[in-house]
């Protein structure tokens, strides 16, 4: 795994890009399907340390490949701002590395879905709980532990003018 980037300039440490991560709305799920074809899937997960829960059903083509190969890339942009007159973008992104748990315990089940009720849903726990012991059996929760961690940043100032 190389995380290296062409634009070192614009890198950011681990742990910036951690954040970066955690503070996304969404992020695309990339697995390694069987026609050796990338498979990208947009997803709602919540960061907990070194790890993100992903909810999903608990069957279907991601379950499937996550069973055949766990190695995964979560890639998700927190900011995104165009800059017309200077063409190009501010943005804030990071990808991770890793691989796949799907989540058989039901502690950890619903600790995943948990942490996705207090990112989308904040204020609302006891509704939230409830919600997740209706959908516990028919819910699965994927855990994905990071192996590593890159970020950029574009943060073009307002001064510069392209000639």
């Amino acid at each position: 795994m190389n995380l290296a980037l062409r634009r070192g300039d614009r890198a950011v440490p681990p742990e910036e890009a951690e954040k970066i991560l955690e503070s996304a709305e969404y992020g695309f799920l990339s697995l390694v399907s069987d026609d050796e074809y990338p498979y990208a899937v947009p997803v709602s997960f919540a960061v907990v340390g070194k790890s993100a829960y992903i909810h999903c059903a608990p069957e279907g083509r991601k379950i499937d490949m996550v069973s055949r190969n766990p190695r995964a890339s979560l890639c998700a942009v927190a900011r995104a701002e165009t800059v017309p007159e200077k063409f190009t973008v501010r943005y804030d992104s990071a990808v991770a590395f890793g691989r796949i748990t799907v989540c058989s315990d039901a502690c950890e089940k619903r600790f995943g879905l948990r942490a996705l009720a207090e990112k989308y849903c904040p204020g609302l726990s006891s509704e939230a709980g409830a919600y997740i012991e209706s959908a516990l059996s028919r819910t699965a929760v994927l855990r994905f532990d990071f192996d590593g961690i890159s970020g950029k940043r574009n943060s073009v100032p307002d001064n510069l003018h392209r000639k």
